[in-house]
């Protein structure tokens, strides 16, 4: 980065002291908000305000470093010279480069201890070790993330594809640190992967995502395990996020393995064409014979919800006794009961994701 310089008279002085701060941002942003005259907030990259008073109207000021958003300025207005917000932006990519590196040093002395808790490790010492990091007597999660559909088949491949997923595991450090998680982080396999501090995981999953897509534009997807007390279940947490990472279907999206259905792995075992031969053969009547839809629209939310027909009805706006006809028919059709389990479980199966 280019050294700051400014005119005379722009408080670089003050700007620059906020990095000797224990908590910069507020800092940075409370000394703009005095120079300013009005509110500022900064925000980072997922969202969370992390210092200030968001204004309701606010001027947006991105601060972005190759790139990459480090977080948004928001001010109640635009300053009169503008070489000000330009200075408040370098010294908060100052401020982020700074803790990045001082977090870096950190993730890298724990990456050994890292690797020893994924193999479900038992040391005798492992909780002193933990105690270092304040992981002990911890609940924790182990998220992975990784570059979806990227190939590195080369060695300046292979190297650029390291670079870039350490620029996730340092947004995801970002995050868990601006949480108060304290959290272990590696790059391994082609993947970042994280433990951290947590009894809900499900309560950082939208935010982590959201670190991560700040910092590309690839398709970056991310699985989370479930929470976890002991530590030597550190291998298991490891093969839930993989799973749910696996289980991912839309591009730049999270998983959770606490909300996988397990109908996901019957379907991706099964070759499509034999799965679309075995589903017609089931449906087809069905389906021949509603050229409306409406009964495979009924069958649909009768498989979402079978025990309460009379909700069923006033969701779908019809009258109780056309449920019941419907259902009849379907029956008639399929030439199979609704109330026996073994045909739910056939038609849900057939139905997948739709039911």
């Amino acid at each position: 980065m280019d050294r700051i310089t400014a005119p005379s008279g722009l408080p670089v002085q003050a700007l620059l002291a906020t990095l000797r701060s224990a908590k910069p941002e507020r800092e940075l942003a409370a000394l703009m908000a005095e120079l300013t005259g009005g509110e500022v907030a900064i925000v980072a990259p997922w969202g969370e305000v992390l210092a200030g008073s968001a204004p309701r109207a606010p001027v947006r000021h991105e601060v972005r470093d190759e790139g990459s958003l480090l977080g948004t300025f928001l001010l109640s207005h635009r300053p009169g010279d503008l070489t000000l917000l330009s200075l408040a932006g370098e010294v908060y990519t100052l401020i982020v480069l700074q803790r990045a590196a001082r977090v870096a040093r950190a993730a890298a002395a724990g990456e050994a201890l890292l690797a020893e808790l994924l193999s479900g490790s038992r040391a005798p010492d492992l909780a002193e070790r933990l105690g270092v990091y304040g992981l002990e007597d911890e609940p924790y999660a182990v998220g992975v993330a990784e570059l979806w559909g990227r190939r590195a088949r080369s060695r300046s491949a292979r190297q650029s594809l390291t670079n870039d997923l350490e620029g996730l595991r340092v947004a995801g450090d970002a995050l868990f640190h601006a949480r108060a998680h304290r959290a272990l982080s590696a790059v391994r396999g082609g993947r970042v992967v994280w433990w951290w501090t947590t009894g809900e995981p499900h309560g950082q999953a939208d935010a982590l995502l959201s670190a991560l897509l700040a910092f590309t534009n690839e398709d970056v997807r991310l699985g989370i395990s479930e929470a976890h007390a002991e530590v030597e279940r550190g291998n298991s947490a490891l093969t839930q996020a993989l799973l749910a990472l696996g289980s991912t279907r839309s591009a730049r999206s999270c998983a959770l393995f606490s909300t996988l259905d397990p109908l996901h792995w019957v379907l991706s075992s099964l070759p499509g064409g034999h799965l679309r031969l075995w589903r017609d053969s089931l449906l087809g009547p069905l389906r021949k014979a509603d050229e409306d839809g409406r009964l495979l629209d009924t069958l649909r939310a009768y498989l979402h919800d079978p025990d309460h027909k009379s909700a069923l009805a006033e969701r779908l706006n019809i009258h109780p006794n056309t449920l019941r006809y419907r259902l009849g028919k379907i029956e008639e059709l399929l030439g199979q009961p609704l109330s026996h389990p073994a045909t739910l479980a056939r038609l849900y199966l057939a139905l997948g994701p739709e039911a």
